[in-house]
């Protein structure tokens, strides 16, 4: 059986999600730390878990 976060649409909406979400937190990063690819991974990987159900959650 297939995962439905695996079909087409579910991963693409979640895509638009995770976009939007980081899109939408601009201000996560400093000056100081903006040239840090470690650092903006880290702060990515907050946002998303800080929302990580209401990104799985299918939209009604």
């Amino acid at each position: 059986m297939t995962s439905p976060l695996f079909v087409a649409e579910a991963h693409e909406a979640i895509e638009r999600k995770i976009r939007d979400l980081i899109n939408g937190k601009g201000d996560f990063l400093s000056e100081d730390t903006a040239g840090s690819t470690r650092a903006a991974g880290d702060g990515i990987q907050s946002i998303i878990e800080d929302s990580f159900a209401a990104i799985l959650v299918a939209p009604s």
